[in-house]
């Protein structure tokens, strides 16, 4: 949709007044995949929140009624216990749902009006790549996640069976019509090595693994953080947050474990356990996190494998490190992707990343901080804790896979879902290299070490 047509901004404008009273006098589209978003501004200057999304589905309202309700639902739990999260508005019938159907472009789709978070995506932050930032990303989903265990009828929350971006379908990746796309025979080979490991691991465990409500797109361009965010303002205040928040002053104390992966991931599972029974459990200790972290875009909520999720945050972390690492020396990470207007077209087609031996400790370490930040709020089983490498691998073929299919195709090469497809072959080529239980061991070993830190403070 181009917004800047007249007829569209009338019609924008004429809706929101219709359906919730507001008179607009600012509207601009923000980028977006399948829905449209349309950021507006009310001429109410008196009131603290006059910025709102405008989200138009790709849907109707009848097909989106009872997903969405689920998904409103979950949302105001997460509000209820002291998420920064956007506010959905009532419209003047006293409900959330609204059919726009006053201009001929949408058809009868369904809407929802919300309000703007203010800030800026963690994302776009220099301090995304710190080992502690990491670390209370894997703690707000952990927090996320177990806030939501006792929202009724979760089971009901399932994703559109057919959508290979969900991460409850990642199966479907497993299709020869999906490894079509992929021209290069050694990049084929890696991908069919990966389904033979996932298949072993992931899908073979499925009836032992925990269930949660799952964000669905839990990364850095949906935290949102303060403009003046800095994450050493906070030490004080932060029992996640040490002096070592800076990435290379990490005093790191590798505890030796037992060869048996099992042992090690028990040695891993008791250390957390008691720590966060000790000091995680108590009054007011997620005030810091939920005040520092607010979280957005919640369509794609699910009922689902809480691991998936899990592994996806690992995924997302690498491929944010491996695009810090690319762009040019002097460049802000947003002038690399290219912000202009609140529009992503970022710049890929060289990717240029010296994978040299820090870079790739890195790398490994960034399983283990989430590893660490995600136990300290929240349990995971040992068979769960298993699977978290199989379940970041299956993501990094989604982005992969899913992403060069959206470059072939003429209408979603601009897209963002492409854009992390070069970054998600080099890290698979990268893991294809390395044995899958010393990737567990030494994750392991940097989530009790950094567990090790917390626990002295």
């Amino acid at each position: 949709m181009e917004i800047s047509e007249e007829n569209i901004k009338t019609a924008v404008a004429q809706f929101v007044l219709d359906k919730y009273q507001k008179s607009i006098c600012v509207l601009k589209e923000l980028p977006s995949y399948e829905d449209t978003n349309i950021l507006i501004q009310t001429t109410d200057q008196f009131t603290p929140q006059n910025k709102y999304v405008l989200k138009i589905l790709s849907t109707s309202t009848n097909e989106a009624s009872e997903s969405l309700s689920r998904m409103i639902e979950c949302v105001k739990c997460l509000r209820s216990n002291h998420f920064l999260c956007s506010n959905f508005i009532l419209g003047v019938d006293r409900r959330y749902l609204q059919a726009f159907s006053e201009n001929d472009s949408f058809g009868n789709r369904a809407a929802l009006l919300y309000s703007f978070l203010v800030g800026k995506e963690l994302e776009y932050t220099k301090f995304v790549n710190y080992p502690a930032v990491i670390l209370e990303l894997g703690s707000l989903l952990a927090h996320f996640h177990r806030c939501l265990r006792n929202v009724p009828n979760k089971e009901e929350l399932v994703p559109a069976m057919e959508d290979p971006w969900s991460l409850h379908n990642y199966k479907l990746l497993f299709d020869d019509s999906y490894f079509e796309v992929i021209e290069d025979p050694s990049k084929k080979k890696i991908l069919s090595s990966v389904k033979d490991y996932v298949v072993k691991t992931l899908c073979s465990s499925e009836d032992l693994l925990r269930k949660d409500i799952l964000h669905g797109d839990f990364h850095g361009l949906n935290v949102i953080v303060s403009d003046s965010y800095n994450p050493a303002d906070r030490q004080h205040k932060s029992l996640l947050l040490n002096h070592n928040v800076v990435p290379g002053t990490m005093q790191h104390k590798f505890v030796k474990t037992s060869p048996s992966i099992d042992a090690t991931l028990e040695h891993l599972k008791s250390s957390a356990d008691s720590i966060r029974k000790t000091n995680i459990e108590k009054p007011n200790v997620h005030k810091d996190l939920l005040n520092t972290y607010g979280i957005i875009d919640f369509e794609a909520m699910s009922y689902s494998y809480t691991v998936l999720e899990v592994g996806r945050l690992v995924a997302d972390m690498m491929v944010v490190y491996i695009v810090q690492s690319s762009h040019k020396d002097g460049e802000s990470t947003s002038e690399y992707f290219g912000k202009k207007n609140g529009v992503d077209q970022r710049k890929f087609a060289n990717i240029n990343v010296d994978l040299s031996q820090p870079s790739k400790e890195h790398l490994i370490k960034i399983g283990g901080y989430i590893m660490a930040g995600y136990l300290l709020f929240n349990e995971l089983s040992l068979v769960d804790l298993k699977c978290i490498y199989p379940a970041m691998l299956v993501s990094l073929c989604q982005y992969y896979i899913l992403g060069t299919k959206a470059a072939l195709d003429p209408s979603l090469s601009e897209s963002y879902v492409s854009y992390c497809s070069q970054e998600a072959a080099l890290l698979l080529e990268f893991f294809d290299l390395i044995d899958a239980d010393d990737i567990i061991h030494k994750w392991v070993n940097t989530a009790v070490d950094k567990l090790h830190d917390i626990s002295k403070m």
